[in-house]
């Protein structure tokens, strides 16, 4: 994806026109639209402007060939670290649910402590996928048509 069709996804995913994004950063309408349709690049300090107001990198915004922002060296390394993270809190929703329906299970009788067990681990498991759900952010995946 070339540098132009980027510039032009990250613009249009902000609901901002070429306009509004040339405000930004002070140069004409039409020097955004010689960008969009690859036919002048930015100079360094506008890349550097599009990079903070997208809030993306500029490795992202110039490296043709990296296509959505999961191929950046940096946020690859960054998201396998996550991931060994995001795993091990499992086993600490696991271990947190026996605790809790075994403390629970003892004020009770013994036959609910498997339920409650149970229900804690679910109700966890909610917890972690919710909290997954709202950090996700798939805003850049790879798609071959612009809007």
């Amino acid at each position: 994806m070339t540098f132009g069709e980027k510039l032009q996804r990250l613009r249009k995913d902000q609901r901002m026109s070429q306009e509004e994004l040339a405000s930004k950063i002070a140069v004409s309408r039409q020097a955004v639209s010689k960008w969009e349709l690859n036919e002048t690049m930015p100079d360094i300090d506008n890349i550097i402007q599009l990079s903070k107001i997208f809030g993306i990198s500029i490795d992202y915004l110039l490296n043709d060939e990296i296509n959505i922002v999961e191929e950046i060296p940096i946020v690859k390394e960054a998201k396998k670290k996550l991931k060994k993270e995001y795993n091990s809190y499992w086993g600490i929703v696991s271990v947190i649910s026996i605790i809790l329906a075994m403390i629970i299970g003892s004020l009770l009788d013994l036959q609910a402590t498997v339920m409650l067990g149970v229900v804690c681990f679910v109700i966890l498991v909610a917890i972690v996928l919710l909290i997954k759900y709202f950090l996700k952010s798939d805003k850049y995946k790879k798609d071959d048509s612009i809007n």
